[in-house]
C-alpha cells in the first residue's frame, strides 16, 4: 500500500517476508528525488536469529551488502511478534538522500528459520 500526507511524504510496504524470500535483493527503484524520513517494522513470526539492513544503492547498481546502509544497526527479526519497531536511521544526511534511479536493497545476516509475515513501511519525504 503506499500513501502520501499531508507533510508530504510518501510511504510504500515491503511484504510480507518469510524464511523462503528472505533475501539479498533490492525492492525498490526511486523514480525522483527524496529523503528517507523513517522505517519501521514487524513480523508475525520470529527467526532464529536474522537481521536486515536496509541499504542504498547509487544509480550504478551495486550488489547487496555492497551499499550505503541507512540504518546504525540492523533490524533484528527475531524477537517481540506484531510489535512495530521503528529502526534507526543513519546519521548522516548525506546518505539519507535518494537520487532518481537510486535503489534500495535489503541485506540479510543470520539464520531466518521461522520468519513468518514480516513488513517493512519505508517513509519517504518528497524533495
Amino acid at each position: 500500500m503506499n500513501y502520501h500526507n499531508e507533510m508530504g511524504e510518501f510511504s510504500f510496504t515491503v511484504g510480507p517476508i518469510a524464511a523462503t524470500n528472505a533475501i539479498d535483493s533490492i525492492f525498490w527503484t526511486a523514480n525522483r528525488d527524496y529523503k528517507l524520513v523513517g522505517i519501521k517494522s514487524n513480523f508475525a513470526g520470529a527467526s532464529t536469529s536474522g537481521t536486515v539492513m536496509i541499504e542504498k544503492s547509487p544509480g550504478t547498481l551495486v550488489a547487496p551488502a555492497s551499499g550505503v546502509d541507512l540504518l546504525t544497526t540492523d533490524i533484528l527479526a527475531s524477537g517481540g511478534l506484531l510489535s512495530v519497531v521503528d529502526a534507526s536511521l543513519t546519521t548522516s544526511e548525506k546518505d539519507l538522500l535518494i537520487g532518481k534511479g537510486d535503489s534500495l536493497m535489503m541485506d540479510w545476516s543470520g539464520t531466518v528459520t521461522n520468519l513468518l509475515g514480516m513488513y517493512i513501511q519505508i517513509t519517504l519525504e518528497c524533495r
